[in-house]
């Protein structure tokens, strides 16, 4: 199985996507026989421009490039639209990311609501077919989990064993709202639910959610959420602030990657309202280093 995995090595590597179809624009054909493909977009506008053409970018990739998941009629769409600078089918290489060898993997699927993650094992000759699927977007090795939320809570608080200096003064967040700015959180998890009151200012856990889903358990948010501010009776693995509260916003409807304007300020701007004078906001923009629109909207926020 060893050569499989050297193969994959070598012919598709571990390079970036970027890396991989350099700045070449090109518009490619529709692969024939299927009812749907994916394709990676790139335009100047912004998202919303591909919504109004009545195409819901499943993800942003980089530089102005977003997945799709489209038919043959709406790729006809982007192929003679002006705007459109490229359009490339979405290679079986460009999904994958595999770092060792093994038979477990994660992988990303598009489903109705967009892209979902899920868990499979499969044999060498199962995964080269598997990666052909139109519907696989991304595939990479199976975790490997090691819970350190258990230490956090006394690390940040004294760096001394079991020693919590904060909570002995009962200072745990009470009162105080989180501003969060990630992937979804999954609200019924024990850390967030509250069975009794609607998510709002009575809500134990989340005063605000501006979000379309709340289904992903393992979505990056709902672990930065329950590491800054997650509480459940009897667990040990609670947030450093188990008492505070989240003001949350779902990172997608987030703009201004790379030279796009940026929206930033505004969702932070939001969570102050909902009385936030906290914010964790674990995201950034890989495409570049300079001073963006997003850079300008933290520090207008800051100041």
């Amino acid at each position: 199985m060893l050569y499989l995995f050297v193969f994959f090595q070598i012919f598709f590597g571990f390079s970036s996507i970027e890396e991989k179809i350099g700045g070449k624009q090109i518009k490619e054909f529709y692969p024939q026989k299927e009812e749907k493909a994916l394709f990676l977009v790139n335009s100047n506008e912004k998202s919303n421009y591909l919504e109004k053409l009545k195409i819901k970018p499943l993800s942003y990739i980089y530089n102005n490039n977003y997945l799709v998941y489209i038919d043959k009629k709406q790729w006809e769409k982007l192929y003679f639209d002006k705007k459109i600078k490229s359009l490339r089918h979405f290679r079986k290489e460009w999904k994958l990311n595999l770092r060792k060898k093994t038979n477990c993997y994660r992988y990303l699927k598009v489903e109705e609501n967009g892209l979902k993650t899920h868990r499979v094992c499969l044999s060498d000759k199962e995964l080269l077919k598997f990666i052909e699927r139109e519907d696989i977007a991304y595939i990479e090795n199976d975790w490997e989990i090691t819970l350190r939320n258990d230490t956090t809570s006394w690390v940040i608080q004294s760096n001394e064993q079991n020693q919590y200096p904060f909570y002995d003064e009962e200072i745990k967040g009470e009162g105080e709202i989180i501003g969060h700015i990630d992937t979804e959180i999954y609200k019924d998890s024990c850390y967030f639910i509250d069975e009794e009151n609607e998510i709002g200012p009575n809500h134990r856990k989340i005063v605000a959610y501006r979000s379309p889903t709340t289904t992903d358990k393992e979505a990056h948010g709902t672990h930065t959420a329950g590491t800054a501010a997650g509480y459940a009776e009897g667990e040990k693995d609670n947030g450093i602030a188990p008492f505070a509260k989240i003001s949350y916003t779902d990172i997608m409807y987030i703009e201004g990657i790379g030279s796009n304007d940026s929206n930033l300020y505004d969702y932070l701007d939001l969570a102050h309202q909902d009385g936030a004078r906290v914010h964790t906001n674990s995201c950034g923009d890989d495409s570049t280093t300079e001073y963006t629109s997003l850079c300008y909207d933290i520090d207008k926020f800051s100041y």
